[in-house]
């Protein structure tokens, strides 16, 4: 597909196509070796420049020379040859079907497994104020060693690096001017979804939150 689509638009598409697919059962089944070429015309200009156009005419060796020849009413098939295009256009019909398919299906599990990244790493009710350092850590010791940092998004690996907060030591920055999270709250690109992430990234590293109250 030429851009990205989300899943209610692929719904559509598969319910369009679904649609086509009676129709063109219905055609084939009145006449089951021929069509009328006015009939195939049609089919032509309605899949004009689709992913099923492009799979029926690699499938079947036919150049856009032609597929434009026809989309103009002009050198159309046989009713014979109609039929025959008909048959292997609705094999690629159920073949793009399978792919709309397997592409919702995806987005679905992307979605749910961003919520559930959401939930994971949802901030306390609480406001964080600071971030005590841990006893047992040296104040320059890097960031991108401890644990879980490259499993942070690059977002958020880059919103650190432009507020020069690379060393351990520097996590302790936001704690002098404004609250942990109103920090944070002022830094381009930088969310409650990445805040929480960070959060638990600098827990788990053995940083203490000091919550308000």
């Amino acid at each position: 597909m030429a851009k990205t689509k989300n899943v209610f638009a692929l719904e559509m598409e598969k319910a369009t196509l679904k649609g086509v697919l009676e129709l063109l059962y219905e055609w084939r089944n009145k006449d089951t070796n021929k069509l009328h070429p006015g009939k195939w015309m049609a089919i032509v200009i309605h899949f004009r420049h689709s992913q099923v156009e492009h799979m029926f005419c690699e499938e079947a060796g036919v150049t856009d020379h032609m597929i434009s020849n026809w989309y103009q009413g002009l050198l159309l098939p046989s009713p014979d040859m109609c039929a025959h295009y008909s048959n292997l256009l609705i094999q690629k019909i159920q073949e793009y079907q399978d792919t709309l398919t397997k592409r919702c299906e995806q987005l679905r599990t992307a979605a749910k497994a961003k919520k559930e990244e959401r939930r994971k790493y949802t901030l306390p009710e609480e406001k964080i104020l600071r971030f005590l350092f841990p006893h047992d850590m040296d104040i320059e010791f890097p960031l991108e060693e401890m644990d879980g940092y490259r499993s942070l998004p690059e977002r958020i690996r880059n919103c650190l690096t432009s507020e020069n907060i690379v060393d351990a030591g520097d996590v302790l920055l936001p704690n002098i001017t404004k609250t942990w999270q109103v920090f944070f709250k002022t830094v381009p690109n930088f969310g409650k979804v990445s805040m929480g992430r960070l959060y638990y990234f600098l827990v788990e590293n053995g940083f203490t939150p000091v919550f308000d109250g």
